[in-house]
């Protein structure tokens, strides 16, 4: 679920949480607090010749846990409308280690919401000598910045049809532009069907 807020009278902000990958993390994390503990509170001379490394390997492999799981666990995308800058970003990812993405608000002409197809991998199946892995597709409805001659500026992603109407409607009230139905543009560039 993406949260609107309003960040000052010339950013608007638009955030969302990890999803599933909190899920994926949580367990990534504790997994990774216990095994950087267990030099704490775990007799390694059961060991025998490795008792010396013990600790340290399992100080390293505990730090390299938590890392993943909290990259997971404290994941965002946050999008911001500046005003004042004529910007939209982008950034994905946590603890201020991820990707950007910025374009001039100027460029874009209006705000349309669009439905499309994501895909998700499938299991895998014997095709011949090799492993094949098909694509799932699932439906999903995705608000645009758009602009007839240049590609979109994706604000939303969703399964919600009402979701993304929200988010479109939101930064369509706050830069001014026009929300554009669907049959009124044209296809939003390549890759975005």
């Amino acid at each position: 679920m993406t949260r609107i807020e309003k960040d000052g009278p010339d950013r608007l902000v638009l955030r969302k949480g990890p999803g599933l990958l909190f899920v994926l993390g949580l367990p990534i994390l504790i997994a990774g607090v216990v095994a950087a503990s267990m030099p704490l509170w775990c007799d390694f001379a059961f060991m025998r010749e490795e008792a010396e490394s013990g600790p340290a390997l399992f100080l390293c492999l505990g730090a390299a846990l938590l890392i993943g799981g909290a990259a997971c666990v404290f994941h965002k995308t946050r999008i911001t409308v500046d005003k004042g800058k004529g910007t939209v970003s982008l950034f994905k990812g946590a603890f201020g280690i991820g990707t950007r993405k910025s374009a001039r608000l100027d460029s874009y002409d209006c705000v349309t919401v669009r439905a499309g197809k994501a895909a998700l991998r499938g299991s895998l199946r014997r095709t011949g000598k090799t492993l094949e892995s098909p694509p799932i597709f699932y439906s999903v409805y995705r608000a645009y910045l758009f602009h007839d001659e240049g590609f979109p500026f994706i604000l939303e992603e969703c399964r919600s049809l009402g979701q993304a109407r929200e988010v479109a409607q939101a930064v369509a009230a706050f830069t001014g532009m026009e929300i554009r139905d669907i049959e009124q543009v044209q296809h939003p560039g390549p890759g975005h069907d």
